[in-house]
């Protein structure tokens, strides 16, 4: 997707943002949490993401991956696949409950995250460009019918 921005104008943060994410591809931390199954399904941790998205607290970050579960839900997207149910091996202490997101999950727990957040905004983006991408590469490679 090449865009121009016309002579004189600045381009918005929206579009320093895209030429950011496209200069750091892979590079960016999002892109460095992001894990792939043995069938070569991508995956983010939800621990990992959490220390990403800025929350300090499993419980508060819980919650936005709950609203973020029941906005899958009423898409009818089925929530066990885009937030499979994980767990974390502590070196010490009991093993900690985690999900293995899916990129939908990922941008719409973003999207349910704590608004204030400057991590949130830059995830929000950042997952919102990468879906985007991800869509438009999936419609070019399927054959027209």
């Amino acid at each position: 997707m090449n865009i121009r921005i016309p002579d004189g104008q600045q381009p918005s943060r929206y579009f320093a943002t895209l030429d950011r994410l496209r200069a750091q591809r892979d590079t960016t931390p999002f892109d460095t949490a992001r894990r792939t199954t043995g069938e070569g399904r991508e995956y983010w941790s939800a621990r990992e993401l959490m220390v990403l998205l800025g929350y300090d607290s499993w419980r508060r970050f819980a919650d936005a991956i709950g609203r973020a579960r029941i906005a899958a839900h009423n898409s009818g997207r089925d929530v066990h696949v885009h937030f499979a149910g994980a767990v974390k091996v502590a070196a010490s202490g009991p093993n900690a409950e985690d999900f293995h997101l899916s990129r939908y999950a990922c941008y719409l727990v973003a999207m349910n995250g704590d608004p204030r957040k400057e991590q949130i905004a830059i995830a929000q983006t950042y997952f919102a460009i990468r879906t985007r991408e991800a869509e438009v590469a999936d419609a070019a490679a399927t054959p027209a019918i």
